[in-house]
């Protein structure tokens, strides 16, 4: 008998299945705590025959390889597969998403390495959940791997990075968001898809809905008792969450100023960095577009209408 294990209405069937999406877990459990140990190797010096050099020095250039083998994947895709028009036009979307974050998000070309950690974590829960593609979990799988990536980035300011991070950096959960989009893309990309009614219903009752309800609280009861803040007054040390009397004081951000700011970056050039708000705005309106490759909402002024 084929063991079932269901994580909202994503279901796991049989261990191969189970097996590989641990698997992914386990990857984004390495990437998460393993952040410092990847960016010394990415910044040190590395020894070969053929002599010595620094990878970070490199990120552009691997970028623009990842892209061109990139684009040679999608025109292959496009030759082999079927509903070439909403696929086009969605992968055109994605690669403006990527550009635009490269110019306005990406202060340092090392940051690039977002985009393809979580393309493949998306891409290998959706192996996993959905091998045989038919179920286009593309809504939840995106949900669920961003929410991963917050979780990342949170563990780096509040813990792993903590004595050197100035901000809470909403810039990286759209840069994750981002590259699962492109992960999920490369998985269901010009494929056969028939449109699904989305029902708001079904949303609310969605186990991602009350998840967010949940974060939603959880910060308004933070910043409303006193504990949560955007700001302080003052440039605060590194890893201090307490205020002088030794109460808990949290601040998204160590250097006032910084978070909704235009910032130098070692590109050239200027980056923004995005607040709470505005971040999270752009990550529900880039998800929002992302389910109408899956999706249609169909009479959406249905309740104002009235009864005949």
């Amino acid at each position: 008998m084929n063991k079932t294990i269901k994580i909202g209405n994503l279901e796991l069937t049989g261990w191969k299945k189970i097996t590989l999406f641990i698997s992914a877990i386990v990857y984004w459990a390495v990437v998460a705590t393993q952040h410092l140990n990847v960016t010394d190797i990415l910044t040190d010096w590395v020894v070969t025959p053929f002599g010595k050099f620094v990878p970070r020095d490199y990120s552009i250039t691997v970028g623009i390889i990842a892209a061109a083998l990139l684009i040679i994947l999608i025109i292959y895709q496009f030759i082999k597969g079927k509903k070439r028009i909403i696929s086009s036009i969605y992968w055109l979307i994605l690669i403006a998403s990527v550009m635009l974050a490269f110019r306005l998000l990406i202060t340092a070309p090392i940051e690039i390495i977002h985009f393809p950690q979580y393309a493949l974590l998306s891409f290998l829960i959706a192996k996993a959940v959905d091998p045989e593609r038919k179920k286009l979990w593309i809504v939840s799988i995106l949900f669920w791997v961003t929410l991963m990536g917050i979780l990342d980035e949170t563990n780096q300011y509040f813990y792993l990075t903590r004595h050197y991070t100035k901000y809470y950096d909403f810039n990286d959960f759209m840069l994750n968001e981002i590259g699962a989009a492109v992960g999920l893309m490369l998985y269901y990309g010009f494929k056969e898809i028939q449109k699904k009614e989305l029902k708001f219903s079904t949303v609310i009752n969605s186990l991602g809905f009350k998840i967010v309800s949940v974060i939603i609280i959880v910060y308004l009861s933070l910043s409303l008792s006193g504990i949560l803040h955007l700001s302080p007054n003052a440039e605060i040390p590194a890893a201090t969450f307490t205020n002088d009397n030794g109460l808990l004081q949290i601040y998204l951000e160590r250097v006032p100023g910084l978070l909704g700011s235009w910032q130098e970056r070692d590109l050239g050039g200027y980056i923004y960095t995005l607040t709470p708000f505005n971040g999270i705005l752009l990550m529900l309106v880039f998800g929002f577009l992302l389910s109408f490759y899956r999706y249609s909402i169909t009479n959406p002024l249905q309740l104002f209408r009235k009864k005949k």
